[in-house]
Formats: structure tokens, sequence, C-alpha cells
């Protein structure tokens, strides 16, 4: 009987575990609360990074703390986000610790209004970013219009020409949002 115990309390481990590092890659069935449900029509999509686009080293400064927003950042992020319904795939390095519906339930705390999460990029480890971007978009179940990367990093071969490389003294500029819209709104 505790072997029994033991092996249900595991196996139920390994679930939650699953779940909590895998599911979401491509969002989660219709229904979930954080979540956007799958596009029935080609999406445009927002690769997100967090730290250096919507946070900053002025927002560090100013809140004492990565977690805080910079309020220019999160408004030049609805900016994009209203002007082009874009839906968010998290890249960040936050996608590994917390998941996508903490992220999703932090943006909106944070200013981000109705945040579109459906999806992740993989975990590839020791892999560029852009590779884990490519991956993502080689297997997405659904089409893709168009994409633009939001990203303080350069590591984002092969998709170079759709990233906005943010600066991360400042975060998401007026300027990076006006660019990242133009992207968005040409198709591939």
């Amino acid at each position: 009987m505790k072997h029994e115990i033991r092996e249900a309390a595991l196996a139920a481990a390994r679930e939650l575990h699953r779940q909590r590092s895998s599911n979401g890659v491509f969002g989660l069935p219709k229904g979930s609360l954080y979540l956007t449900a799958w596009p029935t029509v080609p999406a445009c999509i927002i690769f997100l990074d967090i730290d250096g686009v919507l946070n900053s080293e002025q927002s560090r400064d100013e809140f004492g703390s990565l977690v805080e927003f910079s309020k220019k950042a999160v408004a030049n992020l609805n900016e994009i986000l209203s002007s082009t319904d874009a839906l968010l795939v998290i890249s960040s390095s936050w996608r590994i610790d917390w998941t996508l519906e903490e992220i999703s339930r932090h943006l909106a705390s944070q200013g981000v209004a109705s945040p579109k999460i459906f999806g992740k990029t993989p975990d590839l480890a020791d892999q560029p970013r852009g590779h884990e971007i490519q991956a993502w978009l080689d297997d997405a179940p659904f089409p893709v219009e168009s994409f633009v990367i939001l990203d303080d990093r350069d590591d984002l071969h092969p998709n170079r020409q759709r990233h906005i490389q943010t600066d991360p003294a400042e975060g998401l500029t007026a300027h990076d949002a006006y660019r990242a819209t133009s992207l968005l709104l040409k198709a591939d």
C-alpha cells in the first residue's frame, strides 16, 4: 500500500512538473483562465522578452526591482497590441520559472492591457534564443501571418529582420513600438 501511494505521489509530481515546464509551448486548450485559445485565422505574433524590454535599468533604479515594469514601456507595448491585435509568445527567461498563467497575471498587474498570451518558446538548452523562436515557428499548429521579436539581446538569428532590439537602459520606446507595429502589419 505504501508503495502504491508513493508511486501515485511521484506520478502526480511528474505530471505537475511536465505541465509547468512543457504545457503552454503552444498555449493551453480553449477555456484556460489566463491564456488565449489558438487562433482560427492567421495570427500576428509578438515574441516577448521581459528583461530589458518591459523593465529596464531606469525602472530598476526607480523601483528597486526588475519585477516592476517601466510605465512607458508598458504603454508602448499596449500601443502595439491595440494597433495590431497581436498575440504574445513569451521568449523571456521568465518562462522557465514562471507559468504562463503567472506571467499573464503579472503583465496585467503591471498595466499590460488584456495580455493575449498563448504560448512560450521551447527551452533548448545552450541554444541561442533565435533558434528557440525558430523552433516555435517551425512547429506552430496554426498559421502565422507575421511576427516580431522584442528583445534586448542580439542572438536572434535566423530572424534578425523581424527583431526590434531594445536598449536595456530604457526598455521598449515609442520608436521601437512604431517599428514593431510596422513589421507586424507587413506580412511576410
